[in-house]
């Protein structure tokens, strides 16, 4: 993603160590994504809104929001350690709606239909109902 302006653009940070999203600064370029997740490499989750479709997507989390690994209306980005899973005393988080659980910490972070950065269109309390934090098996457990 570009960026442009950045002086105000914040994400929030899914920490499954400390069991928390908290907002944190985004300062303009992905070496902060990395600071971030603690993570040489990373992968993203696209999280989409649905609220101008009627598709039947619209209600896959009971809310007006869509996880998906692609998409052509990305609102957020979730990045993610792309290692993770291969990291000793890991802890992970859940998406309700999501086929797994994900490793490490998260970030979300949006982007305007230019893909420049912009600050996360879902806001932190929506975010929060969707997370659930616990052991990767009781988590598998709940994604079905």
């Amino acid at each position: 993603m570009n960026t442009t302006d950045t002086t105000e653009i914040h994400g929030y940070l899914i920490d499954p160590f400390a069991e928390t999203v908290t907002k944190v600064a985004y300062e303009g370029d992905f070496t902060c994504i990395y600071k971030h997740i603690k993570a040489s490499l990373f992968t993203t989750v696209w999280l989409e809104s649905r609220k101008d479709s009627m598709s039947v997507e619209k209600n896959f989390l009971d809310t007006d929001y869509h996880l998906s690994l692609s998409s052509p209306s990305v609102i957020d980005a979730i990045f993610v350690d792309d290692e993770g899973l291969f990291k000793d005393d890991q802890r992970f988080f859940m998406l309700r709606g999501y086929h797994e659980p994900l490793a490490g910490r998260g970030l979300v972070l949006g982007a305007n239909a230019e893909g420049d950065t912009t600050s996360p269109k879902i806001t932190m309390e929506k975010l929060t109902e969707l997370i659930s934090f616990g052991d990767v098996w009781d988590l598998m457990k709940k994604a079905g």
